[in-house]
């Protein structure tokens, strides 16, 4: 259903998995396989909202989000040591929390931009982008309280991501979007 519609140099590989600690939680390796926790699959209201998070982790693939963000973490390792004056110095939390933020930073643009093209596949299918926020809904309330302070989070806020979405499928409506769908 979902890989006619991105591209065909990826093959995806879709593993279920008990989340234990990680909870309700889907993630993409570098290698196109998605994961996707049995308590996420138990969160979902619809094959739908599935769709859509799987859409998200296939965007992350294709972007190469988790190739890009290693190599952006190394290079904000170096920065930092350079800065430092000695890699060993770099494990003290002071040294270490500039280096969570700027990938904190990264990381929230990347899920932006995976949030974006799943909003747009959802819209080419007819479905608008709300299975892709009742998940994300469910899963801010499911997860509330697990994760620690904003700043240090590495997904935007959901009520942001949300009228994203809202606002990507109210200019979708107006005119038709540039996605390779």
């Amino acid at each position: 259903m979902l890989t006619p519609d991105f591209s065909p140099a990826f093959t995806y590989r879709l593993e279920f998995r008990q989340g234990g600690g990680l909870g309700a939680n889907a993630l993409a390796l570098p290698s196109g396989a998605i994961v996707i926790t049995d308590e996420l699959v138990a969160l979902a209201g619809d094959d739908m909202e599935i769709a859509a998070i799987l859409a998200h982790e296939m965007t992350h693939v294709e972007k190469r989000h988790a190739l890009r963000s290693l190599l952006q973490d190394a290079g904000v390792f170096l920065l930092i040591s350079i800065l430092v004056g000695d890699v060993t110095s770099v494990t003290s939390i002071a040294a270490s929390l500039p280096t969570l933020l700027v990938k904190s930073g990264y990381s929230r643009r990347f899920e932006s931009e995976a949030d974006e093209a799943a909003g747009y596949w959802l819209i080419h299918k007819g479905w608008g982008t709300r299975p892709l926020q009742d998940i994300l809904r469910r899963l801010a309330i499911h997860q509330k309280g697990l994760a620690g302070p904003s700043w240090l989070s590495t997904h935007p806020d959901t009520n942001r991501r949300i009228a994203h979405l809202q606002a990507l499928e109210q200019t979708t409506a107006a005119k038709k979007p540039s996605t390779p769908w």
